[in-house]
């Protein structure tokens, strides 16, 4: 059963807590604890005179986590105790706040908040020279999941194309079902020869230095019932921010309109034909 296994994973994870605190006796003056499970163990060990302070460290936040209702429960409560509990919240997205609230949260009990946005390690920022990239390319990295909005990508190189013949997509990343689904879109438009699979790169600056050749960066997010990446950070256009890519993204990610913003991206609707409308003006305005 899916549901008790991730149960007991959590209370895995809770109790660990406490035998890494009891076995290393000594007191800490800051518990950092990733998501709520670990941020509840925290408070938990202050109460112990363990710790001294608890930070609650959110990197990824839904209210409508679970499709279970009780699981869903259960975790917006642990996320508001937490929230009360803690010393200080620390969101790598603006959009937690806001949806927390909607959730039920009592903002006027809540712990001071701050604003922690994901980064880039140093080496990951190494643009290239317009010049030294590879004219009417196009770049697609992350999983090929169907709400990051691959199959989009895909769609819309068959439009792209019929203005910029020479236009190329290459995907970083892969995913089993999800892979062998997005082929299935290359054959049925015939990309053989216009959509390259490059594989799954796990080093953040193999990867950065890798993609840093092309033209456009590619987030076609997926606006679908449930998506949790209308609340997320999305990393996928730090990565291409490092690399000095423009983006095209959709309205999903909230980090899309302060690309947008920058002047460092353009925001379209997450279809095949927006998209594609998107990228040829790009290549129109560069070539």
């Amino acid at each position: 059963n899916n549901n008790a296994t991730q149960i007991a994973f959590k209370v895995r994870d809770f109790l660990s807590v406490f035998e890494w605190a009891f076995v290393n006796k000594k007191p800490y003056d800051l518990f950092i604890g990733l998501e709520s499970v670990y941020t509840l163990a925290g408070i938990f060990l202050k109460r112990l005179r363990k710790v001294n302070r608890v930070v609650y460290y959110v990197s990824d936040y839904s209210p409508n986590r679970y499709a279970n209702t009780t699981l869903n429960n259960i975790y917006l409560w642990l996320d508001r105790y937490c929230c009360y509990h803690a010393d200080f919240i620390w969101d790598v997205s603006k959009a937690f706040q806001p949806a927390r609230i909607k959730a039920g949260l009592d903002e006027s009990r809540m712990k001071p908040l701050i604003h922690v946005p994901n980064a880039l390690f140093s080496k990951q920022i190494y643009p290239l020279p317009i010049a030294k990239r590879l004219p009417y390319s196009l770049v697609y990295a992350g999983t090929l999941t169907i709400w990051n909005g691959p199959d989009v990508a895909v769609e819309a190189m068959a439009l792209v194309r019929k203005k910029f013949p020479r236009a190329i997509l290459h995907i970083y990343g892969t995913n089993g079902k999800d892979q062998a689904r997005v082929q299935s879109i290359v054959d049925t438009f015939g990309l053989e020869h216009a959509v390259f699979f490059h594989g799954f790169i796990g080093d953040v600056v193999t990867l950065s230095h890798s993609i840093n050749q092309y033209m456009i960066g590619l987030a076609p997010y997926r606006t679908l019932k449930g998506s949790h990446r209308t609340y997320g950070d999305a990393t996928k256009l730090r990565l291409y921010m490092g690399a000095g890519l423009p983006i095209i993204t959709t309205p999903v990610p909230p980090l899309g309109q302060e690309v947008k913003d920058f002047g460092a991206g353009l925001i379209c609707e997450d279809n095949a034909k927006e998209l594609a409308q998107t990228i040829i003006k790009v290549f129109s305005d560069t070539s």
